[in-house]
């Protein structure tokens, strides 16, 4: 049975996204509730002797790195969960490398999306490892910007460096190799 949760009806301080009781539950969805790395790490304690949840989505919220880690470790020990859902939150690399090392151990997951989240290059690279280990384990990991404001500001310095150099290097050339016509009229 699937029942879904949103802010109105959940507490994540007491429950795991479900407040009634209607028989078993194999589907949580926390999307777009607003759930932080706190909660998340309720999340994974709730889920820590899981035998029934077999999807959580937790699209559309502020997990970040801190969640990720969370969840990486619910990810090594897990036998239950088949589909986790982590997109449009703000992991980042830390993050995905964390998750990546959480995979690593796991058998039973069969997907996983961390899509438009904070991933660059050095995370990528960590997931892409992890999934080529797991082949039934498909995987969303697009939108993920692999060049971040900081990579941009590192290039935009890198460059003002280069112009100043090649600046310097212009006025020295002619300062010491060219003579200017004023020299030459006083000889």
């Amino acid at each position: 049975m699937n029942r879904r949760s949103n802010a109105a009806e959940t507490d994540l301080d007491n429950s795991t996204g479900v407040t009634e009781d209607c028989g078993p539950t194999t589907q949580l969805f926390f999307e777009g509730i607003g759930v932080m790395d706190a909660q998340a790490g309720k999340i994974v304690q709730a889920l820590k002797d899981n035998t029934e949840i077999t999807h959580v989505y937790l699209k559309n919220n502020y997990v970040s790195d801190f969640g990720a880690h969370a969840f990486s470790k619910l990810l090594k020990v897990d036998k239950t969960l088949t589909y986790l859902d982590m997109s449009n939150n703000n992991i980042g690399d830390s993050g995905a490398i964390f998750l990546a090392a959480g995979l690593k151990h796991n058998t039973t997951l069969r997907h996983l999306d961390l899509s438009n989240n904070k991933i660059k290059a050095e995370g990528l690279a960590a997931l892409k490892h992890a999934f080529s280990h797991n082949k039934e384990l498909t995987h969303d990991i697009s939108g993920n910007n692999t060049w971040g404001f900081d990579d941009y500001l590192k290039l935009v310095i890198y460059i003002l460096v280069v112009v100043i150099a090649v600046l310097v290097g212009y006025f020295y050339y002619f300062e010491n190799y060219v003579r200017l016509p004023k020299d030459l009229e006083r000889n």
